[in-house]
């Protein structure tokens, strides 16, 4: 009979530890996923200050494309005007040779404009795609922290009560 009573207050105190040790995975696991899920709430934090930032700056650029197309339209108004100037002043004279000079500057311009445009829409893209993914992640880690937190720990986990022997 001692022997018996012996093996249970062993298995009893087995069992104890055992569930002490589950507990204790349970609150790294859960204090794990918390900062899991802080740190990627902070990463989407700075995604969105980005997108943010980058949202203007394409507005920037779109407004300074629009402007050198302005310019553009201008230097070409006035390379018509000259022509059609009458027979002695339709000459190719260094005003007329730095006008044709401003507008490739000025298509150059445009077209290095138009290709950092292009480039922020493509990171634009990418961002918002982060984003997406970073909310399903924030989603899921809440989700798990929920489960773990209430419905395991808290929930099954408390019900478990072990009698000494």
């Amino acid at each position: 009979r001692n022997v018996i009573d012996g093996i249970l207050k062993k298995l009893v105190a087995d069992i104890k530890q055992a569930v002490e040790k589950t507990r204790r995975s349970f609150d790294r696991r859960i204090y794990e996923s918390k900062q899991a899920k802080q740190t990627l709430e902070s990463q989407l934090r700075d995604v969105h200050l980005l997108i943010d930032q980058l949202e203007e700056s394409i507005k920037n650029t779109e407004k300074a494309i629009r402007d050198k197309e302005q310019y553009l339209k201008l230097a070409h108004t006035r390379l018509d005007i000259r022509h059609k100037r009458p027979n002695v002043e339709l000459v190719y004279d260094a005003p007329q040779k730095r006008l044709i000079e401003e507008i490739r500057e000025i298509e150059c311009e445009i077209q290095r404009l138009q290709e950092r445009l292009n480039e922020s829409h493509v990171r634009l893209r990418n961002l918002d795609r982060d984003k997406l993914i970073l909310e399903k992640d924030i989603e899921t880690k809440t989700n798990t922290i929920f489960v773990d937190e209430v419905e395991c720990h808290e929930g099954l986990r408390k019900s478990i009560s072990i009698e000494d022997w």
